[in-house]
């Protein structure tokens, strides 16, 4: 089922027709009367829609034909991207470019199991404190989806219309879009963490086995990478640990990891070796932030499509 149910997107993607001209605007709306004269915390200078901010102006940016395809439940035609539109992806050959593009920030592989890739310069001190800053404007929430026992963090994602129009923030998507060559809009929101003495993450994956997936998840496909972010220093404590890889990456601000959730051979099976564990800060306070990303646009069918999808 598990395989019939990839081709099958795979399928529907790749071997759908394209449509040259926007389709009807109908139930297509902006969420701001002020899209149109934005200026450039919308359009870039090219003219096109900035991202995040698009996803605030779906008629202004044109993104109505998205829309409709969501709402009618159908597979993300127009999101099929370099390398998905194969049904073997070689991630040996993305990671490896994912560090040629990096080494002036000091990219390199630290592990192939899973792979991950560490930047350590990927923002400068002043850009981090940046993030944060945003972070902690937008209002850190004690997370209550698990018992604390499980999961004791602070958290908050990027969906308030300031945080989405924020200039900033419409660099990293880009910035990490261009590192990945991948989409911004198969990334999930920008998630920020807060965890303080004491607070932690016991071992878990990011990727769930598809009959666990969302119904309206699956055409958006896995969790296949996770961009993971520091935001500051840490006195003691608080690694991100990969238990199985033994693997343990120091949280260091500026610093991104990105890592492989899905096994190699299958991107819809996730692998073992990426469960990972935010260890408990014993000292100082670790400010984070991370995208988790998708084969397949994902923000438009979670933003548009109905629950019965």
């Amino acid at each position: 089922m598990r395989a019939l149910l990839g081709i099958l997107v795979l399928s529907l993607v790749a071997n759908a027709s394209w449509q040259t001209h926007e389709l009807p605007n109908e139930g297509c709306q902006d969420n701001l009367k002020s899209c149109p004269k934005l200026g450039e915390l919308l359009f870039t200078l090219e003219g096109t829609c900035r991202y995040p901010a698009a996803e605030l102006c779906q008629k202004t940016c044109g993104e109505c034909a998205r829309v409709r395809e969501a709402r009618q439940c159908k597979s993300p035609r127009y999101s099929c991207e370099h390398p998905f539109c194969s049904s073997k992806v070689d991630w040996d050959q993305l990671f490896t470019s994912m560090m040629e593009r990096s080494e002036h920030l000091g990219g390199r592989l630290l592990a192939r199991q899973p792979m991950t890739l560490e930047i350590p310069r990927f923002l400068s001190n002043a850009e981090a404190d940046q993030l944060a800053s945003i972070a902690e404007d937008v209002g850190f929430e004690q997370e209550d989806s698990l018992p604390r026992k499980v999961r004791d963090v602070k958290k908050i994602d990027c969906e308030s219309d300031s945080c989405l129009l924020n200039p900033f923030i419409s660099e990293l998507y880009h910035r990490v879009s261009d590192l990945l060559r991948i989409s911004a809009r198969n990334f999930e929101s920008f998630e920020f963490l807060s965890y303080g003495p004491g607070q932690h993450y016991k071992a878990h994956l990011d990727a769930m086995a598809l009959p666990e997936v969302e119904p309206q998840e699956v055409g958006c496909g896995p969790r296949v990478l996770t961009v993971f972010f520091y935001l500051s220093d840490v006195i003691a404590g608080g690694a991100t640990r990969f238990p199985k890889a033994n693997l343990s990456v120091t949280p260091e601000k500026g610093k991104v990891i990105v890592w492989l959730n899905v096994k190699k051979q299958d991107m819809w099976l996730p692998s073992n070796y990426a469960a990972h564990t935010a260890m408990p800060v014993r000292k100082g306070r670790k400010i984070a932030a991370n995208f988790w990303v998708h084969p397949f646009d994902y923000r438009t069918p979670e933003k548009n499509s109905p629950e019965w999808c």
